[in-house]
């Protein structure tokens, strides 16, 4: 797969998490609920203000990359039942 082929995908990706996101928020604000449903479950530096996360919303998780310009979806990881990526081991826990 190549670099044209990703990017389109990836930009998608987060586009349609993103409206999820909108639109879960949106319910949570109406009905005034206050239970936490998007929470960072990990990080890890890259260096250079650059890094990698693992964001959960509800029980779906997904891997990004941020710099100082940009965020990125990387992947759509399994849901939280799944086992957890380490990152400081390098390997699923």
């Amino acid at each position: 797969m190549g670099i044209a082929t990703t990017i389109p995908r990836a930009s998608t990706a987060l586009a349609r998490i993103s409206a999820l996101l909108s639109a879960r928020l949106n319910t949570i604000w109406r009905s005034q609920k206050k239970r936490k449903t998007l929470s960072v479950r990990e990080t890890a530096s890259l260096g250079e203000r650059r890094f990698v996360a693992v964001i959960q919303f509800e029980r779906h998780r997904f891997l990004i990359g941020a710099s100082p310009s940009s965020v990125n979806l990387l992947t759509q990881l399994p849901d939280d039942e799944a086992p957890s990526i380490d990152f400081r081991s390098g390997g699923a826990r």
